[in-house]
């Protein structure tokens, strides 16, 4: 698809995230909402708990609320984007999006267990269909209680995605146990869906499935440019 993005951004990314080390229980969810499971906004005092996770350049963009590792605490993920007011070279940025896991404790303290800089579809990698500067995924959790990623992309070539994520409990994350791809050339009315479970190890290419190798992907790992530039 022709997507590029640099590799400065995350590099100054990284180095801004230190400040806040993984696993460092230093902040409160008390205050909120526990009956949230899917995209919502929130209210000035609740975005404070999320502060210090949010790297300098970037602003709160959403959150999610759900027990993630099932052990009955309130867990979130923090969605972040590029702050829209820094220009770079007199232009608006890409609108780059970072998703950090933070998982809470016993005694309502959080603590930073992964972070995806590179998973996010950013507001400008969406191509006509999306919109400029208007790209966005639908992220939450389904009825079967694991995390779904879902974004469309392109134009006469367009690219639909699903991710779908579970928390493994050896790995202490969320992991990719699913993708599926629906490709469609939409002048020629054709399309190929491709759909590879990576927890039991198959690979589908419209309704053809073979066996492929199963795998353990981390959240932090996926990137959704892979997507993007790969037609298998």
């Amino acid at each position: 698809m022709g997507l590029k993005k640099s590799n400065i951004l995350i590099a100054y990314v990284f180095v801004l995230l230190p400040a806040c080390n993984i696993g460092q229980e230093d902040t409160t969810i008390e205050n909120v909402k526990t009956d949230s499971v899917a995209e919502t906004k929130v209210d000035v005092e609740v975005k404070k708990i999320y502060l210090e996770f949010i790297p300098s350049g970037w602003v709160f963009e959403r959150e999610i609320l759900h027990d993630i590792d099932s052990d009955g605490t309130q867990d979130a993920m923090l969605i972040t984007i590029e702050d829209p007011s820094i220009k770079e070279n007199d232009r608006r940025t890409a609108g780059n999006r970072i998703l950090t896991v933070l998982m809470g404790g016993e005694n309502g303290g959080l603590k930073r267990t992964s972070v995806a800089t590179d998973l996010l579809l950013c507001e400008t990698c969406g191509g006509m269909l999306a919109g400029f500067g208007d790209a966005e995924a639908y992220i939450g959790y389904k009825e079967d209680n694991k995390l779904h990623i879902n974004w469309l992309q392109g134009s006469r070539i367009s690219l639909e995605m699903t991710l779908i994520f579970d928390y493994d409990s050896n790995a202490k994350s969320l992991v990719l146990i699913s993708d599926e791809v629906d490709r469609k050339d939409r002048n020629a009315g054709t399309n190929t869906i491709v759909h590879r479970d990576f927890a039991v190890g198959t690979k589908t290419v419209d309704s053809k499935s073979e066996q492929m190798e199963k795998k353990l992907i981390l959240i932090d790992s996926v990137r959704f440019l892979d997507y993007a530039d790969n037609d298998d």
